[in-house]
């Protein structure tokens, strides 16, 4: 809405200026605005005291607040009205019903994942590729038909399946740094 520079004290003034018996032209000439917008003034404010003014604005403003929720809220139901009708076993059909309320409601994915109580990260995940395949099938694969070794030796399998291949495909492996000074060494002081 286009801000004025009359306040609305000064607009309420003005009507009852006219209402005195003030001719509208020379009013209009002193305040710098048309008749027209002199007849608007008083179409709008004539009979109302600043107060009531005020009040009036107020209940407005709140009317326009509260008139925006209802239709945010209508689209929410009718969003919700038309994803409620399949049923959602999978995060797949979740991740389609926010893709759904996106394209056909033109809500936000903000809104979307909030009316239908999915997190945000979960509808952007991707999987990501297995790059460590090859390193599986390797460490399944044992020398001499041996069965699959558990604990310590399935790491030291894993270690040598990774310093064996070309590429290290799997997980990096690093040698730990020796120590800087020995735990023999006596401090010089306490």
């Amino acid at each position: 809405m286009k801000k004025t520079k009359f306040s609305e004290e000064q607009m309420i003034g003005a009507v009852k200026q006219l209402e005195a018996g003030r001719s509208a032209r020379d009013l209009a000439r002193e305040l710098g605005i048309s008749d027209q917008t002199l007849d608007n003034w008083r179409a709008k404010y004539s009979g109302l005291e600043v107060n009531e003014a005020r009040r009036l604005r107020a209940l407005e403003d709140e009317n326009r607040r509260l008139k925006t929720m209802v239709a945010d809220l209508s689209l929410d139901k009718e969003a919700l009205k038309v994803v409620i009708r399949k049923k959602r076993l999978e995060l797949v059909s979740a991740r389609r019903d926010v893709a759904f309320v996106m394209t056909e409601f033109r809500s936000s994915e903000r809104q979307a994942c909030t009316l239908l109580d999915l997190d945000r990260s979960s509808h952007r995940y991707e999987a990501r590729p297995d790059r460590n395949i090859e390193l599986r099938e390797q460490l399944i694969r044992l020398p001499g038909g041996r069965s699959m070794p558990s604990g310590y030796g399935l790491l030291r399998r894993a270690y040598n399946v990774a310093l064996e291949s070309s590429e290290n495909v799997g997980a990096e492996f690093t040698v730990k740094p020796e120590p800087v000074c020995p735990k023999t060494v006596a401090r010089d002081s306490w």
